[in-house]
């Protein structure tokens, strides 16, 4: 039979009796054979070098032991398997939606489903809807933020996957550092507002072209458009101007609309010509109740009349009194809107400040009486 040396025996005794316990006899008869073991050296089993090296084997085995059971872990759920409610709800919609094209839509989903979860995978599914926007900025962030809080969520090979993204997107990626002379500025990137001055760290964006601003209240607006190439990295210095120092721009003094002289003209206008419809049923009316009064007179004999000649003498009144009625108000409504007519300002004219004007009109038993200051 081939002899066990001491290290064998106790390396054997360490799995029979940690691992795989056996019954103690088989154990005990284990240890019955160390001391009559021999070294590799000659040395009996239980000499000082050789328990040294076996307890040196031992402790190995035990941290061995004690890693393996450390890094054993529970299988991890599919993100799938992982999302319940509306948060699955929103990761199936923006699946379908991906599955589709639509990746502006299946981003939308994802963050709602990111936000009622906060399971870190669903930053990957973001960050490829991003790349395939041609976001590459946000995209890149996106998988930072995966790598940084998926922890043990992730496999190592989806882990070297994400870094191998980052490492794709550097030459699609680019940083500006702005230098600003002024604290508090409103710095914007193609109209979006990226941080406020002074800003701790360069703002990344895609390659290409982008409309640069910088904006503070009693400072000019700074404005540039940069072309950038992927992979670089840049410095704008931006020194705003005091409105106060700026050179001062001819005053425009507002002139005041030309359209008021046309405006009185106009109604003034309008007026008169009422006016003189006004007269004109007047004078209709007018000769209507001359004409029943004088049919009147064969029914009538002094101020005593038949049924027929009251009658006639009735549409007499009421005809002279619309007639009287028209008449006057006509001849108000003409003076009027010639008055108007008349002092209406021209187009050049400037009203001047207290310029007070006024026209009254008063019926009178000759006519119409005309007031007026100007």
């Amino acid at each position: 039979m081939r002899k066990l040396n001491h290290v064998q025996i106790e390396t054997r005794h360490f799995f029979q009796t940690r691992l795989w316990p056996r019954s103690p006899r088989s154990v005990l008869k284990v240890r019955e054979q160390a001391p009559q073991a021999k070294t590799k050296y000659g040395g009996n089993g239980g000499s000082r070098s050789g328990r040294g090296l076996s307890a040196a084997i031992l402790s190995v085995l035990l941290a061995a032991g004690s890693i393996s059971s450390a890094n054993a872990q529970a299988p991890v759920s599919s993100l799938a398997e992982s999302l319940h409610g509306a948060a699955k709800d929103a990761y199936d919609a923006a699946k379908l939606l991906e599955m589709n094209g639509d990746f502006g839509g299946a981003l939308v989903k994802f963050r709602d489903s990111y936000e009622l979860s906060k399971d870190p995978r669903l930053l990957w599914n973001m960050a490829a809807c991003e790349k395939n926007l041609r976001h590459y900025y946000r995209a890149k962030v996106l998988m930072t933020r995966y790598l940084r809080d998926v922890g043990t969520l992730a496999t190592p090979e989806r882990r070297r996957s994400g870094e191998e993204f980052l490492v794709a997107l550097r030459p699609l990626v680019s940083s500006i550092e702005f230098h600003v002379n002024a604290a508090g500025a409103s710095v914007m990137v193609d109209g979006e507002v990226v941080g406020t001055t002074p800003l701790r760290e360069p703002v990344g964006m895609d390659l290409g072209s982008h409309r640069l601003q910088v904006q503070k209240e009693g400072y000019r607006l700074y404005q540039q458009v940069v072309d950038l190439s992927g992979g670089t990295s840049q410095v704008v210095e931006v020194s705003l101007v005091p409105v106060a120092k700026a050179a001062k721009e001819p005053e425009v003094v507002p002139q005041p609309p030309a359209t008021g002289g046309r405006t009185m003209k106009t109604i003034g206008l309008v007026g008169a010509a009422t006016g003189v419809v006004g007269i004109g049923i007047g004078t209709v009316f007018g000769l209507r109740a001359m004409s029943k009064l004088s049919d009147s007179k064969q029914f009538c004999s002094g101020d005593t009349c038949d049924a027929q000649g009251v009658s006639l003498r009735d549409e007499s009144r009421s005809a002279g009194t619309i007639a009287t009625v028209s008449m006057i108000a006509g001849g108000l409504l003409t003076v009027g809107g010639v008055v108007l007519w008349l002092t209406a300002p021209s187009g050049s004219e400037v009203p001047r400040q207290g310029l007070e004007r006024s026209i009254r009109v008063t019926p009178t038993a000759m006519g119409i009486q005309v007031e007026g200051r100007w």
